[in-house]
């Protein structure tokens, strides 16, 4: 009796895990439903609003933030100096966060740390994002700060590809501090 207790008590756990990695890919699903802070410079969106409608790509009125949104775009906690973070949040916990910061003079973009909970990895979360960033600041060069670590190099090898830049080392332009 005691084995088929734990046996069920194993396949329920696995069915937990199973429903959790099935929420972080549809969370993966919904990265363009972003939040963004709102001491995270206003002006800033009314401006864009502004210069897509005198190229002809303005559609409807300025989108204001979406509190409840799956993911969500905030001033860094750990960096300062512009750095953000795009951040998925699953229930109440952050599933998946990356630091990021850009230069539009240089035309470059940084991604530091990104970092999956180990029970939502794998799941398209970390690549989404990373894909959303490159399509909402479209024309921008990629790079990260440091150096990758061998268990990660494999997965910057697979989101650079293609991609400007590719991920690779590069140090901050004049423009901005590392924070």
């Amino acid at each position: 009796m005691k084995c088929k207790r734990g046996h069920y008590a194993d396949r329920i756990a696995g069915a937990a895990a199973e429903a959790a990695r099935e929420a972080a890919r549809r969370l993966a699903g919904q990265v363009h439903v972003v939040g963004r802070d709102p001491d995270a410079e206003p002006w800033r969106a009314l401006l864009q609003w502004i210069r897509w409608g005198l190229s002809g790509r303005r559609r409807g009125r300025p989108v204001a933030a979406v509190r409840d949104a799956p993911w969500q775009d905030m001033v860094s906690g750990e960096r300062s100096d512009g750095w953000r973070t795009r951040a998925a949040i699953l229930g109440r916990e952050h599933a998946f966060a990356v630091d990021y910061h850009l230069c539009r003079r240089c035309r470059l973009g940084w991604v530091e740390h990104p970092y999956t909970m180990p029970e939502y990895q794998r799941c398209g979360l970390a690549s989404a994002a990373l894909a959303q960033l490159r399509a909402e600041h479209p024309g921008l060069s990629w790079h990260t700060l440091g150096g990758h670590f061998r268990e990660s190099r494999p997965f910057w090898a697979a989101v650079g590809a293609g991609v400007p830049g590719g991920y690779q080392q590069r140090r901050v332009c004049p423009h901005i501090t590392n924070g």
